[in-house]
């Protein structure tokens, strides 16, 4: 299984491009020597041995698109989804670009930027499995662009989704996808400006990169910050409940609905992820992840590089930087134009410069489809699950004492937003981390939450008790009745001395 890159230069047919060679750190280095088994592997036959629709990609470029028919015929030989292109022509025509400098500027310098995928990585870029050696990758601003304008241009072969709505791709069904090529051949644009809109923001996106490198070429020490790219993973048997007698975590609410998770500076902010990073990025789909994957459009990256996650396992993205604004939420999500982020790049050690921006992303259990979702969340076996995800999630190196987090898995996987609220509690209270809540919409959250906070502090509960209580109740967790109001009701009538004391079950453990 292969990756082939179908941009060719020079009229020596395709080249092979895949390797992580950094120059700023041992990663390939490390993962040859560990003998990792890369599925990335760029096959080393001759070119004649490889796919025939590689030539023709390549004779294809002599010239580059001028206009929308023009790029739309180098997509329909490049792309395993084939046009009409309509969501593209679309973008093409809204994106807010001159179409002078969107035809002589800014689709060329997409296409240059493309073209260094050979200097940047001339043999292969190793996945970030489950439970593999390699477990992060650093990449500069320079080395996101250029797969993200592979992407754009759909040369990452069978790395498109299989179908219009689905977030994995043809090639393997544990890999996202990563080509733009089903989210542009959107059959009724019309009907999901949504989609529309992603793709003119990309196209923002790259006219922004141009602007600041120098005659059009990426490889430059404007883009020369980094970017972090981690795997982190938890084992139940790693968690010492039996010592968490500290107070629950402290609690800063955010009550105003404009008030976004992504607008606060230097805190480790949650993206409500899918188990495919990025989710429905690729689609009209638009939930809290796909925002933060408009606005920021270098995380976008991570869908090459991590297979989906499994339970105990979460991804953090370090350095990205803010492109854009928006407004609104699902079908009523739109661009409100560019953003000037101002986060501050700080050196780290000899690694270079990073953005101060960290990002965890964490998938809920998807409860959409249960018969009984409220009474299986509340199930210990449920609870136990999230639970390690969520102190997995936060517990994270190199990154803010503070979470910023939200109803994390409460839109479209139907999570019980007091439920996910309180577990998100007991993991920032195991990690020792303050908490900022963004419920958004979620009044009984906003308004009932900091409430019981209170309480819970006036009859001194620990984190052990609190955590125990969800996943070894005194007695089932009733689906009938608000869970705040359980809680504040067994600490209430429970005397310190009687609370249960014994370790949280080992699946949690």
């Amino acid at each position: 299984m292969g990756v082939t890159n179908a941009l060719g230069t020079g009229g020596k047919g395709v080249r092979s491009l895949w390797s992580l060679a950094f120059a700023f750190g041992g990663g390939a280095w490390a993962a040859k020597k560990a003998g990792l088994k890369n599925p990335f592997a760029v096959s080393k036959e001759k070119p004649k041995d490889r796919p025939t629709q590689a030539t023709n990609r390549f004779q294809s470029i002599e010239t580059l698109p001028v206009n929308a028919t023009q790029l739309e015929h180098y997509l329909n030989l490049t792309a395993n989804q084939k046009g009409p292109y309509n969501a593209l022509q679309q973008a093409l025509l809204v994106c807010g670009i001159k179409p002078d400098t969107l035809w002589k500027r800014t689709i060329p310098f997409i296409f240059h930027a493309a073209d260094k995928y050979h200097t940047f990585f001339p043999d292969e870029i190793p996945l970030l499995e489950p439970d593999g050696q390699l477990t992060e990758i650093a990449l500069r601003q320079k080395h996101c662009v250029c797969i993200l304008a592979n992407a754009f241009l759909a040369h990452f072969t069978g790395r498109s989704t299989v179908s219009q709505g689905r977030t994995f791709c043809m090639e393997d069904v544990n890999l996202p996808s990563v080509n733009f090529d089903g989210i542009m051949s959107i059959k009724k644009p019309d009907q999901s400006p949504t989609a529309v809109h992603k793709i003119a923001m990309m196209l923002r996106y790259f006219e922004e990169v141009r602007r600041r490198v120098h005659k059009s070429d990426v490889d430059t020490p404007a883009l020369d910050n980094k970017l972090l790219f981690r795997r982190s993973k938890l084992e139940p048997k790693g968690m010492k409940w039996e010592t968490q007698t500290q107070p629950l975590a402290k609690l800063i609410m955010h009550g105003e609905k404009e008030d976004l998770i992504e607008a606060k500076g230097e805190l480790l902010k949650v993206d409500s992820a899918n188990k495919f990073i990025g989710g429905n990025t690729l689609t009209a789909t638009v939930e809290q992840e796909e925002i933060l994957f408009a606005d920021y459009p270098e995380l976008h990256v991570a869908r090459l590089l991590f297979p989906a996650m499994q339970d105990g396992e979460t991804i953090q993205i370090f350095g990205a930087e803010r492109f854009h604004k928006h407004s609104g939420y699902a079908e009523e999500w739109r661009p409100k134009g560019a953003y000037k982020d101002k986060t501050p790049v700080k050196e780290k050690g000899d690694d270079g410069k990073y953005r101060q921006s960290f990002f965890t992303c964490m998938d809920a259990a998807n409860c959409h489809y249960l018969q009984n979702p409220i009474k299986i969340q509340r199930s210990p076996n449920f609870i136990a699950r999230e639970l390690l995800k969520a102190i997995c999630g936060f517990d994270v190196q190199d990154a803010p004492r503070q979470i910023a987090t939200g109803n994390w898995g409460c839109g479209s996987f139907s999570g019980d937003p007091e439920l996910k609220s309180i577990i998100q509690l007991v993991a920032a209270s195991y990690c020792k981390k303050d908490l900022h809540y963004f419920p958004g919409e979620m009044n009984v959250v906003r308004e009932e939450l900091p409430k019981l906070m209170k309480k819970l502090g006036k009859l001194d509960v620990t984190t052990a008790e609190l955590a125990n209580f969800l996943v070894q109740p005194p007695s089932e967790l009733e689906t009938g009745k608000h869970l705040y109001m359980q809680i504040e009701e067994y600490f209430s009538e429970v005397p310190p001395g009687d609370r249960i004391t014994k370790p949280v079950s080992k699946k949690a453990r």
